[in-house]
């Protein structure tokens, strides 16, 4: 079937259905497409994309716009894919607004109702009034065969446009197949590069594997937020920063609400929580069942509800059927009133080891009254049986958790990971990874063990001139890959534009030249970005920004002010001028 044929079926008129052919994957197939109010009709084309680095899910849809008369209009054609560069998906736009009033008998592509994004682009080619079929084949040729070499062929004559590769969306993909790969990943460099940025743009892309509505966070849906935020933890690290906040430790609390006795309750710190999250998932994705955690929190809040009132909680029985009077008693804990007030509290981890199938302690001691809890959880609350998953499941198929430490360097290491020194080891994630956390021996099963599962990822970011660098050991380097983001990349990322380029490379080239600096003390394209809260003023980003930085640098060189001066000049390109006039 060729386009003409194609076009022909168009030429029915007065028909309730128009029938229509879809391509995909480089093949015709006959489809039937129902007309629309608005006389539209739809051809999708798909495994046609004009870059390399654009999946085979790209496809065209065109569509063919009719008047009253089904007379053709106009087609619009939409490119249906994520493009994941705004300045890419800008790029390629300016270009195919050249190459059809080129090539295209004259006519000039329009952007359709000022749709264009990162995702996708919807362009229109308004026909004249007695096109014929010849032009509407012409059209449709044009952009069935465009190819990533006619692009190229193209702009060899034509005013250059930079290439997408290795910059933006390509330089992303790269660093989130090195972190995939290596398990830990730090990303280094000078100050301004962007690299806690592009921390969350990789975080992004391998939870949402390209797919998301919007590289920007506060534009994505309210499901993908809630995805994000569930698969990705963004900490800080910093000298206070230890283990009790990272894995585990033991944290004040009140005994009741209305005691002001303080006491002290083991809690999971904020890595500890995350990977249990990330074994929960892989999990389920096994096809285990387990959803004991959502039934215990209605089971707390219902008995919390009636200690309000100062009443224990009735409606759970024994196995023998004994009434059990239930209050709270500290954090996820419940204790049964109706017997020996010095019975222990029973807690949220036994109960959880019951519905397992386990002992809820070591002896299994008064597990009688934890299988009565469960029961009820069941009968109750919801509680489903746990099953064990048995599928397998690939590396493609884990949900992604990804784990970024910014600033990492800026934390004693040793002391904040402890013995997750061995388990970060990328050879050793998984259950081969097990070790006893500090606080084991509190918990209620003495031998309870941790490991970080193999689909957490761990992304860490630091300056190359932070005074705290060196307080990371080698030992524990070993155990990271190290990716130096310069400021040449950080402009390319940032899509800087020619003049702030011109001038932050005048200014590093300057920096590099002075004893005691190096690439580590470049400025990177981060703190030209804000030059739009200027209004585009430089001495104003010099001032308030670039000045107090340069200073740091400079502190205790004896000639300070004239180095400050010659940076200056730098960054005012005044160097490069008066070499050019003595030239």
């Amino acid at each position: 079937m060729e386009i003409e044929d194609i076009v022909e079926m168009w030429d029915h008129q007065h028909q309730e259905e128009m029938q229509i052919a879809i391509l995909r994957h480089g093949k015709i197939r006959s489809g039937i497409f129902r007309e629309r109010p608005d006389k539209q009709a739809v051809i999708k084309l798909s495994d046609k994309y004009p870059f390399e680095r654009w999946d085979p899910r790209t496809c065209y849809v065109f569509s063919f716009n009719f008047d009253n008369q089904n007379k053709l209009q106009s087609i619009n054609i939409l490119f249906e894919r994520r493009i994941r560069e705004a300045s890419n998906t800008q790029a390629f736009y300016e270009f195919l607004k050249r190459f059809t009033k080129e090539k295209i008998n004259g006519r000039e592509l329009i952007l359709n109702q000022g749709r264009i994004n990162q995702h996708h682009l919807t362009l229109k080619i308004q026909l004249e009034p007695n096109s014929n079929k010849e032009d509407v084949c012409d059209t449709m040729e044009r952009f069935i065969n465009l190819t990533k070499q006619d692009i190229i062929k193209f702009l060899e004559g034509e005013e250059k446009m930079e290439t997408p590769t290795q910059t933006g969306q390509d330089f992303v993909e790269n660093l989130m197949e090195l972190l995939e790969q290596s398990k830990n990943l730090i990303l280094t460099g000078a100050p301004g590069t962007g690299k806690t940025y592009l921390a969350k743009q990789i975080a992004m892309q391998m939870i949402f594997e390209g797919e998301q509505s919007s590289d920007d966070y506060e534009k994505l849906s309210t499901e993908e937020r809630k995805q994000f935020d569930e698969q990705c933890k963004f900490v800080q690290f910093h000298p206070s920063y230890d283990y009790t906040d990272f894995v585990e430790g033991l944290r004040p609390m009140k005994k009741d609400e209305n005691s002001k006795e303080i006491g002290f309750e083991l809690k999971p710190g904020i890595f500890k929580e995350f990977c249990e999250k990330a074994k929960k998932a892989e999990f389920e994705l096994s096809g285990g069942v387990d959803n004991f955690e959502e039934a215990w929190d209605k089971f707390i809040a219902k008995i919390e509800e009636k200690d309000e009132k100062n009443e224990a909680y009735t409606e759970a029985k024994t196995l023998n059927g004994a009434d059990m009077k239930l209050r709270p008693d500290g954090n996820d804990r419940v204790k049964n009133m109706s017997i020996d007030l010095r019975t222990p509290a029973f807690s949220k981890e036994q109960c959880y080891k019951v519905y397992q199938g386990l002992l809820g302690v070591s002896k299994g001691g008064r597990d009688s009254y934890r299988k009565a809890i469960v029961k009820h959880l069941k009968e109750k609350f919801g509680l489903k049986e746990y099953s064990e998953g048995t599928n397998d499941i690939s590396e493609n198929e884990q949900k992604k958790y990804i784990f970024i430490i910014d600033e990492i360097n800026r934390g004693e290491i040793s002391k904040i990971f402890g013995e997750l020194f061995f388990s970060i080891d990328p050879g050793y994630r998984g259950k081969k990874g097990t070790v006893k956390t500090q606080y084991s021996n509190m918990h209620d099963d003495g031998d309870e063990e941790f490991y970080i599962p193999e689909n957490v990822y761990i992304l860490g970011t630091m300056n190359d001139i932070d005074r705290s660098v060196e307080s990371f050991d080698f030992a524990m380097r070993r155990r990271f890959t190290w990716e130096e983001i310069t400021a040449k990349e950080s402009a390319k990322n940032m899509n800087l534009d020619k003049d702030a380029k011109t001038r932050m490379e005048s200014l590093n080239d300057a920096i590099e030249k002075i004893e005691g600096l190096n690439s580590s003390y470049h400025i990177g394209a981060a703190y030209f970005l804000k030059l739009k809260d200027y209004n585009g003023n430089y001495e104003k980003l010099w001032e308030y920004h670039l000045k107090p930085l340069i200073r740091e640098y400079l502190r205790g060189m004896s000639d300070a002010k004239d180095k400050e001066n010659d940076l200056k000049n730098a960054y005012d390109l005044k160097t490069k001028k008066s070499d050019e006039n003595n030239g």
